[in-house]
């Protein structure tokens, strides 16, 4: 603003007269000082000040590299942390998003569901987490200064075996390995798109690149046959004698036919 800041005092002075608050004048100035010269304790947390306008522009590049990938490859981001720890993250998100925005399809979410936990002991909460969590791609993010706080250090410690022994179980992808094991080595590999490539769209897929680009026209015309395949659904579905009016439609020539 062109002027700054303006003070009015005056609905104060039938609680406070102007002889009191000229007192508190030498406090004021004292903490004000105090604060934006960093000399007095905690003077090493007061990077607030300057925001937005100086900040490590560094580690926030680095916070943006991680936010996308986490966006490309989870379905969850589970952000465990308690009290101002995990606050400021929750108040962001709830500020800027839908307030049912887990409930949102992913088409309108564009991004993962956020799920806040380690902010209390019981097992249940997580329990039921773990629930909801079962079968989907999960991200982490520990939000703790000393990594001994009781509530998010039970709850990273349990999901931290979770995910390790998660990670043991990569046998389901299809390798040049694998594929060495068929007839000649020459097995057909089909798979509905899209998939997950290792090196190409993840770092750890479904199927080596290799395996997939020796296939990838045969695969691609296998699912193009996908809207034919929905097509016979939905008309197997709707007529009690498809053979017959299909052959009644190839007799007059009909290209559609309502049930």
């Amino acid at each position: 603003m062109k002027n700054g800041l303006s003070l009015d005092l005056s609905k104060v002075q039938p609680y406070a007269s102007l002889a009191e608050l000229d007192k508190m004048e030498g406090m004021v100035n004292f903490a004000h000082n105090t604060v934006h010269e960093g000399t007095g304790a905690g003077s090493d947390f007061l990077g607030w000040l300057d925001l937005p306008v100086n900040y490590d522009k560094e580690e926030f590049a680095r916070i943006k590299v991680a936010a996308n990938k986490i966006k490309e490859n989870s379905d969850v981001l589970i952000v465990i942390g308690i009290g101002g720890s995990y606050l400021g993250a929750r108040a962001a998100i709830e500020g800027l998003t839908n307030n049912f925005y887990n409930m949102l399809p992913n088409n309108a979410r564009k991004t993962p569901k956020v799920f806040f936990v380690g902010n209390n002991i019981s097992s249940t909460y997580i329990s039921d987490l773990f629930e909801a969590i079962e079968g989907l791609d999960v991200s982490v993010n520990v939000i703790s200064k000393s990594g001994t706080t009781l509530e998010p250090a039970i709850t990273f410690r349990t999901l931290k075996v979770l995910l390790e022994e998660n990670g043991k179980h990569k046998d389901w992808a299809c390798t040049e390995e694998m594929m060495s094991l068929t007839k000649d080595g020459k097995a057909l590999y089909l798979h509905c798109l899209p998939a997950d490539i290792t090196g190409v769209s993840c770092e750890e897929g479904e199927v080596d690149a290799t395996v997939f680009d020796r296939y990838r026209v045969p695969l691609y015309k296998e699912a193009s046959y996908k809207p034919y395949v929905i097509a016979a659904m939905i008309f197997l579905s709707k007529f009690k004698n498809p053979v017959e009016t299909l052959k009644e439609l190839e007799r007059k020539g009909t290209d559609r036919v309502q049930p």
